[in-house]
């Protein structure tokens, strides 16, 4: 008879396989095959468990292929294994770039799996960016990330001149918590407010994005920078994949 330990095992090697060999395509397989523009995870034994990563390759099955690049040893992320899946552990600056170019381009969709982790002194966590500004606390464009006011954390999106800080999340739909979260960010029609934010499969709130036309090329994960501060802190990322096309409630 098998035990627990075997079921969940099997139960695990089960979701991994369905993981890596279909959900990287589901989008474009139904009816969207010209808007992934990249899509990041780790493979099961891509990497060694502390491993620096230097490249991490473009997962979707066509080309071009645009792969997410650290040429810095400091600020390479490493790859971390939890038993039930594989992520990427971000610690203070490092990041990594991914050469393509967001500026001028509207109707873009991020969604990222990613949990945040406390550091001493902490007051931003970067996840995103597009960002041209010359400090991260006054920070432009494109980007998103965790900050800190006093002992609240905030969700704060970056839509083009300004940013949106969001504070209040439907139950079980926090990405500020220690638990890994799916956000989504979607930045539609320019001037209009339908811009929208999703975690965990819920609404969380919109806002008026911009035209962008001066943002940081390439845009970076894991930071709001390319050359990141010390406030970026811990963050670990299991799945990254940006989209180029006008979602619907429904498709979101």
């Amino acid at each position: 008879m098998e035990t627990t330990k075997t079921k969940k095992a099997k139960l695990d090697t089960s979701l991994k396989k369905y993981f890596n060999s279909q959900l990287n395509n589901t989008i474009a397989d139904h009816g969207y095959p010209n808007s992934l523009i990249c899509v990041f995870y780790l493979d099961n034994n891509q990497f060694n468990n502390g491993d620096k990563i230097s490249k991490l390759p473009d997962k979707k099955s066509f080309f071009p292929s645009y792969d997410a690049n650290q040429k810095t040893e400091s600020k390479k992320p490493t790859a971390d294994d939890d038993l039930n899946f594989s992520y990427l552990n971000f610690r203070e600056k490092q990041c990594l770039t991914v050469d393509y170019n967001l500026n001028g381009k509207n109707n873009l969709n991020v969604f990222i799996v990613f949990r945040v982790l406390e550091a001493p002194g902490g007051i931003i966590i970067g996840i995103f960016e597009n960002d041209n500004s010359t400090h991260v606390l006054t920070t432009s464009d494109r980007f998103f990330d965790i900050t800190h006011s006093g002992n609240q954390r905030q969700l704060r999106i970056g839509y083009g001149s300004g940013h949106e800080f969001i504070t209040s999340f439907p139950p079980k739909a926090s990405p500020v918590t220690l638990n890994f979260s799916v956000l989504s960010v979607h930045y539609n029609s320019v001037e209009v407010n339908d811009s929208l934010v999703d975690c965990n499969g819920k609404y969380v709130a919109n806002f008026t994005g911009e035209p962008n036309t001066g943002g940081e090329d390439p845009f970076s994960i894991g930071s709001i920078s390319s050359s990141p501060s010390s406030y970026n802190t811990q963050k670990q990322m299991a799945y990254f994949a940006l989209y180029h096309g006008r979602f619907s409630r429904k498709d979101i």
